[in-house]
């Protein structure tokens, strides 16, 4: 249990870097705690390098970090303080003296922008239990140091900066100590401005004629957050078909105390997608949260499994969970980390299955199972993070919530109307004597004909409805469309290998790892099953009386 939290504050500091998304949900105040940028100097010649040393004062238990620094790259070029080496976006700033040690495997990660002067990184103790147990806290060092190398004379500013990448962090800035609780009472000074005294100097007042109408546009986009506003508009048009969404799927609404609900939450023409948080809220009262296919329990450390996108382990896919089971939520997340291989592939991924969560229903009542909004997840859609490959949260797409859910001691069944039809027609034939002898003889001959189904192998016996993973066969629960479709598909003979002729409904809500997909593609070509207006199958909704009377007949007709 241990180990899974210092892994999960671990993965927590990487994905903050990838996806932006924040973890710590508790809260710890510091005294007289601050964190700053100190430069060495503030005036500066053209090739001249600045030292910006990135320190924390008196952050109590500092476990975790991540900074978020702005700065203009058309006036500065951020390298290595000491090597002049440039950065690039996976430089990690060197040289500092905190969260350093060996001991307690500390882990730096930089997801830095230099073309958009954003230096990013984070660093954390990944063996927390160790370094607490030592009884010495590193409070008080440097995270960092970078060096600017002046590329024009020209009034300017290094700081830290909020970005959409870091929501709910203070300027840019996030601190958490060894009991992964964030710190937020701690100050956060900006440095002076560089080169501020330049305009003033009387040599270059010949020159201050040319030269303030070129700094006034240079200065404002860089001093002021307009690269982060002007983020906010671009994936609107270019990332959002209409139909695209995220969506919690059930595979029943109602079932009887001991069943297992299990809800797919998939996804649907969500452009380039590289990292997601969500939010999911149920009643505890009502549901056990539980793996689909084990049926253990979840716990506080659990991430949902049978996700099919984000799994590309090529790209570093990073895990990150913060559950509070108690109450009936279940946050978690998922990034890729080498975004630029991934983007570079041009293969984005856009569809499919974020994950599977089981469900087992424990009390009678009607409940629900949703995407929540949380104050954890500042600006989230209905409790819904999406990011992309360029690191911008995307925006524009439907979330859909299931149908309320009603549980019941005992599904109700209809064999007893079944079977009290037949018991009913012999009590009421006033010839007793003459019903047994006309039965046996036309059973078989009345039976026969109306067997013949189309493609269907008289001489051969097929296996077409089977019990459950679990050894059960739940004779009163409900069947799927799904469910109908391997019936209808196994009668004809066919499986998983059956070549398919004719045409193929391209199903908006179906995807090729759907474990009855083939049986649902094979029915439709033979025009048994079709789909609805919107151009979904929806196979986890229960079918209807005349749905399968609907199947039935074009089958025997």
């Amino acid at each position: 249990m241990k180990n899974r939290k210092v892994l999960s504050l671990l993965l927590a500091i990487v994905i903050l870097t990838t996806t932006c998304i924040t973890f710590f949900t508790n809260i710890t105040y510091a005294k007289t705690s601050r964190i700053t940028l100190e430069l060495d100097k503030t005036n500066a010649d053209v090739g001249d390098i600045i030292e910006v040393a990135v320190k924390v004062e008196n952050t109590t238990g500092l476990a975790a970090y991540q900074v978020n620094i702005k700065y203009d790259p058309k006036v500065l070029q951020a390298i290595d303080p000491v090597t002049g080496k440039a950065y690039n976006n996976r430089t990690i700033p060197d040289y500092g003296t905190v969260l350093v040690n060996d001991d307690y495997v500390p882990f730096p990660v930089a997801m830095n922008d230099i073309d958009m002067g954003i230096i990013n990184f984070s660093g954390a103790y990944t063996d927390i239990d160790s370094y607490k147990a030592s009884g010495v806290p590193e409070e008080t060092g440097i995270l960092g140091k970078i060096g600017f190398k002046v590329l024009k004379a020209e009034e300017t500013s290094i700081k830290f900066e909020g970005t959409e990448r870091m929501p709910g962090a203070i300027e840019g800035t996030y601190l958490s100590d060894w009991d992964y609780k964030t710190l937020t009472d701690y100050k956060v000074e900006q440095p002076a401005l560089i080169n501020k005294k330049v305009e003033a100097t009387p040599t270059t007042k010949p020159t201050s004629p040319t030269q303030k109408p070129t700094q006034t546009p240079t200065i404002k986009p860089t001093a002021t957050p307009t690269p982060t506003i002007t983020v906010k508009p671009t994936p609107s048009p270019t990332k959002k078909p209409v139909n695209s969404y995220i969506e919690i799927d059930l595979n029943e609404n109602e079932v009887q105390i001991g069943d297992i609900i299990t809800a797919t939450i998939r996804i649907k023409n969500i452009s380039n997608l590289s990292a997601y948080q969500l939010n999911v809220k149920y009643d505890p009262k009502m549901f056990r949260a539980v793996d689909p296919k084990t049926g253990k329990e979840y716990n506080n450390d659990t991430f949902p499994s049978g996700g099919t996108i984000l799994v590309n382990d090529d790209y570093v896919p990073l895990t990150v969970v913060s559950n509070n089971i108690a109450k009936g939520i279940i946050n978690f997340s998922k990034s890729y980390l080498y975004l630029d291989e991934y983007k570079s592939s041009g293969k984005p991924e856009e569809s499919g299955i974020i994950c599977k969560i089981g469900f087992e229903a424990l009390k009678i009542g009607k409940t629900s199972i949703k995407f929540a909004y949380t104050a954890e997840m500042l600006d989230s859609i209905q409790g819904t993070f999406l990011f992309d490959w360029d690191s911008k949260k995307i925006t524009g797409y439907s979330v859909y919530q299931p149908d309320e859910i009603k549980i019941v001691a005992k599904l109700p069944t209809a064999t007893p109307k079944i079977t009290v039809s037949p018991t009913r027609k012999p009590t009421n034939t006033p010839k007793r004597t003459l019903t047994p002898t006309p039965r046996p003889t036309r059973t078989p001959t009345v039976t026969e004909p109306e067997i013949t189904i189309p493609g269907f192998d008289g001489n051969i016996h097929y296996s077409y409805l089977n019990g459950y993973p679990d050894g059960s066969f739940k004779p009163e629960k409900k069947i799927t469309r799904a469910e109908a479709a391997v019936i209808f598909a196994n009668l004809l003979g066919a499986d998983e290998n059956t070549k398919i002729s004719g045409s193929i409904p391209d199903y908006t809500d179906l995807d090729n790892d759907h474990w009855a997909a083939w049986a649902i593609r094979y029915v439709s070509s033979k025009n048994l099953f079709s789909g609805y207006p919107d151009g979904s199958f929806k196979p986890n909704r229960n079918i209807t009386r005349a749905e399968f009377s609907t199947v039935v007949f074009k089958l025997l007709k």
